[in-house]
């Protein structure tokens, strides 16, 4: 009897490493998928210097090709594009924009040469582990900035 009480716990010490060492390998694939998603959305709108309709339907075209699927709530100074490409402020935005102008410093010299508008975008995307049993152990938002761009659109 005494064997198979040792056996026992040994096969539950192995299989809580298994469960521990999965879990760390699904959280960092995860991560990274939130990551390349998010510079992805970048480089897309930096391409079209800005965020305007084409813009949207193409992160929304590889948003669908990867398979990004993770959902979170836009702050009230962000606009949130849903699963179906247009503008959601609930909890279904797949990922976060915020436009953020650029202002030069008020001064007589400046205020007598023309000043191209800029800006550049925030954009936020987000990352969810969700266990079948555990539901969602953690949620947290990925966020970057785009270059800044002069005239943009949209």
């Amino acid at each position: 009897m005494k064997e198979a009480i040792g056996g026992l716990g040994l096969f539950q010490i192995v299989i809580v490493f298994l469960a521990l060492f999965s879990g760390y390998l699904c959280l960092s694939v995860n991560s990274s998928k939130a990551y390349k998603v998010k510079d992805q959305i970048i480089n897309i709108i930096q391409k079209h210097n800005g965020v305007d309709d084409n813009a949207v339907e193409e992160i929304q075209s590889y948003l669908t090709t990867v398979g990004y699927r993770a959902t979170g709530q836009c702050n009230a100074d962000e606009i949130g594009y849903g699963a179906n490409g247009t503008a959601s402020y609930s909890r279904d935005a797949l990922f976060c924009v915020k436009e953020i102008p650029v202002h030069v410093a008020d001064s007589d010299n400046i205020q007598s040469l023309q000043l191209p508008d800029i800006s550049y975008y925030s954009i936020r995307v987000f990352f969810k582990l969700d266990l079948p049993v555990f539901r969602e152990v953690f949620a947290y938002d990925i966020g970057g900035d785009t270059r800044m761009m002069y005239y943009p659109v949209g």
